[in-house]
C-alpha cells in the first residue's frame, strides 16, 4: 500500500506544473474571511515545542497510518481489500486533477517567496482581493484539496466501527489537519475541502452508497469553484464563511444519522403491520 501510494503522489512530481501562476494570495485572503489566518495562528501560537513535534509526527506517519487501518478495515470489519486499496489511489488520481484546476503551493511557500503576509489585514483585503500569484516553477502545486488530510480522514472513516479505534482516528485526523497549516503546507480552505473529498470516495468506493457520494461529491465541488471563481462570497461577513463550512459539515453527518433513523421507522412500521395482520 505505502509503495503503490507513492508511487502514485510522485506523479505530482513529473506532471507538468503548467504556469507559474498559481492562487496562493487569493487562497490566503480567502482564510482572512474567517476573520483571521488559522495557518499565521498555528504557527505563532504553537511554535517548535513538544507540541509542533508532536504534529510533525502525525504528518509524517500517513504511511503507517494507512497501512494499519486497510488491515485492520479488511480483518475486522470485513471490507473488501481491492475498496480499500482503491479508495486511496482514487483520492490520489482526483486530487492531482484538482491541483491543475486549483494551482496552490501553501502560505509557507509564499512567505519564502517575499510576501510579507502578516502585513495583510482582514479589514483591507475587501478593497484588493487578488488575481493569480507569480510563484517559481519548481515549487509543488499541491494544495486543494489536502491529500494529507484526505488520507487521515479515510483513516478515520476505515476504522470508525472498530471498537476503542473511533476516537483514535478522530484524533489523527485532527492532528493532521493541524499540522497542516502549522507547518505552512495548508490553507485552512484546503482543509475544508478535504473533508466532503473523502467522504465522498468513501461513500462511493467502500459503502456503495451513491446518494450520500453525491451529496458529499456536490459540497466538494461547489467549495472548490465558489473558492476559485467566486473570491468575494464570503467577505461581507465573517459568519458567511464560517456558517457555509458549519452547514457544509452538519449536511454530511446529518444525512447519514437521518437515513438510518428512517430506515429504522420503516423496520418498525413493517413489523407492526406484520404483527396486526397475524392478530386479525
Amino acid at each position: 500500500m505505502f509503495c503503490l501510494l507513492q508511487t502514485t503522489g510522485s506523479i505530482g512530481h513529473i506532471l507538468p506544473k503548467g504556469s507559474g501562476d498559481t492562487f496562493d494570495l487569493r487562497l490566503y485572503f480567502e482564510d482572512l474571511s474567517l476573520g483571521f489566518s488559522p495557518s499565521m495562528w498555528l504557527e505563532q501560537t504553537i511554535g517548535y515545542g513538544f507540541l509542533g513535534r508532536l504534529l510533525e509526527l502525525s504528518y509524517e506517519s500517513w504511511a503507517v497510518a494507512v497501512g494499519l487501518s486497510c488491515g485492520m478495515a479488511v480483518l475486522s470489519c470485513g471490507k473488501r481489500r481491492r475498496d480499500v486499496i482503491l479508495v486511496f489511489v482514487w483520492s490520489c488520481v482526483v486530487g492531482l486533477m484538482c491541483y491543475r484546476l486549483v494551482p496552490a503551493c501553501g502560505p509557507a511557500y509564499l512567505r519564502s517567496h517575499g510576501f510579507d503576509l502578516a502585513s495583510y489585514r482582514t479589514a483591507e483585503v475587501p478593497y484588493f482581493l487578488p488575481g493569480l500569484t507569480d510563484m517559481p516553477i519548481e515549487y509543488d502545486r499541491n494544495c486543494m484539496p489536502s491529500l494529507h488530510v484526505t488520507w487521515a480522514l479515510l483513516v478515520a472513516l476505515l476504522v470508525k466501527d472498530i471498537k476503542g479505534w473511533r476516537w483514535v482516528g478522530v484524533l489523527f485526523a485532527l492532528l493532521t489537519g493541524l499540522a497542516a497549516m502549522w507547518n505552512g503546507e495548508h490553507y485552512f480552505v484546503d482543509l475544508v475541502a478535504a473533508l466532503p473529498f473523502a467522504y465522498a470516495l468513501y461513500y462511493f468506493i467502500c459503502e456503495y452508497k451513491p446518494i450520500r457520494a453525491a451529496l458529499a461529491s456536490f459540497l466538494f465541488v461547489w467549495w472548490l469553484l465558489t473558492v476559485r471563481n467566486n473570491p468575494y462570497s464570503f467577505w461581507k461577513h465573517p459568519s458567511l464563511c464560517w456558517g457555509a463550512i458549519v452547514v457544509g459539515v452538519l449536511t454530511l453527518y446529518m444525512v447519514p444519522a437521518l437515513s438510518i433513523a428512517w430506515t429504522e421507522h420503516q423496520g418498525s412500521y413493517l413489523n407492526l403491520k406484520g404483527k396486526l395482520k397475524a392478530l386479525f
